[in-house]
């Protein structure tokens, strides 16, 4: 398992809508939204139509929201280099090293949840 800066997880548990977009390397956000309410909102799972998609430098974190039968999708932080924004003061979920990526990525590695 890594932990780091370099690379950037995100795990997306089966039988989901974004699981089959996971499965080819793609992560799309729910709608366009940067203002700090969305991003708050987003931050905290509510429902809106943020334009960001969650990742973290843990992979043990994108472990726990893939679960057994997911996907982990792995990217090198340097290729969304400029497209991430500021995650909010919100302390709930702060452990959970969580960086917020701006529109659809694409190009990144799905892997297996299986711990390395």
């Amino acid at each position: 398992m890594r932990a780091g800066g370099d690379i950037l997880y995100r795990g997306v548990p089966a039988g989901t809508p974004r699981h089959a977009d996971a499965l080819r390397g793609v992560a799309v956000p729910r709608g366009a939204r940067l203002d700090r309410d969305a991003l708050e909102r987003h931050v905290l799972s509510e429902d809106v139509a943020a334009g960001v998609t969650s990742w973290t430098t843990d992979r043990a974190v994108a472990r726990r929201f893939s679960g057994d039968d997911g996907v982990i999708l792995e990217i090198e932080r340097p290729i969304v280099a400029g497209r991430e924004v500021p995650r909010p003061p919100v302390r709930r979920y702060a452990d959970e090293s969580e960086v917020l990526v701006v529109g659809r990525v694409e190009g990144a590695k799905p892997t297996r949840p299986e711990w390395n």
